[in-house]
């Protein structure tokens, strides 16, 4: 029998691109404090682990799903903006350059002692932009609850240059857990 999964995880779209992949789950947000304000990779799978162990102690039959992303730009950790007026500082602080976003994923399941922890990093480089288009995207797209204050899949015309690695793990879920999770199921079935 393929056991159920569990996406450790309120977010949208990292629900979106597991039904991309037609991978079927339940959501189940984690409550856990998020520990990490170190070195992007480090936080971000430590983050992911910590949100996993917490799903994972109320569906032990589950197999868990958990993954935090984070924002490293100039040896800093670039969190979710506080307010409208810091999403504005940190699209400015972004544009014309490039930064690295980090993907931590954690997949459990405890019934057969799975533990798997790995970090995708791919590279960002913005558009130099204006004031004025700043905060047309900030008006456009809700950023306060986006590392970085910017959602590569909404509206990217606007700032976005280039993108250097997996898409699918700036947006929050590397291509490389989907696979890991059908990998899984497949040695169940």
């Amino acid at each position: 029998m393929i056991p159920g999964i569990v996406l450790a995880s309120a977010s949208p779209r990292r629900a979106d691109i597991l039904r991309k992949y037609g991978i079927s789950f339940c959501q189940k947000s984690s409550g856990a404090e998020e520990p990490g304000s170190f070195l992007a990779d480090g936080a971000a799978m430590s983050n992911a682990r910590v949100k996993a162990l917490d799903v994972s102690r109320l569906n032990p039959d589950k197999i868990i799903l958990a993954a935090d992303t984070v924002i490293e730009f100039e040896n800093e950790v670039i969190g979710k903006p506080e307010n409208q007026e810091d999403a504005v500082r940190i699209l400015k602080r972004l544009s014309g350059k490039t930064h690295f976003v980090t993907t931590g994923v954690c997949i459990l399941y405890p019934p057969e002692n799975v533990d798997i922890l790995f970090a995708d990093v791919s590279e960002v480089t913005f558009k130099n932009i204006s004031g004025p288009v700043i905060r047309e995207y900030v008006s456009l797209v809700h950023v306060l609850d986006k590392a970085g204050a910017y959602a590569l899949q909404e509206h990217p015309e606007l700032i976005i240059e280039s993108v250097t690695g997996d898409p699918e793990n700036v947006i929050g879920l590397p291509v490389r857990a989907v696979e890991s999770l059908k990998y899984l199921q497949s040695l169940f079935q």
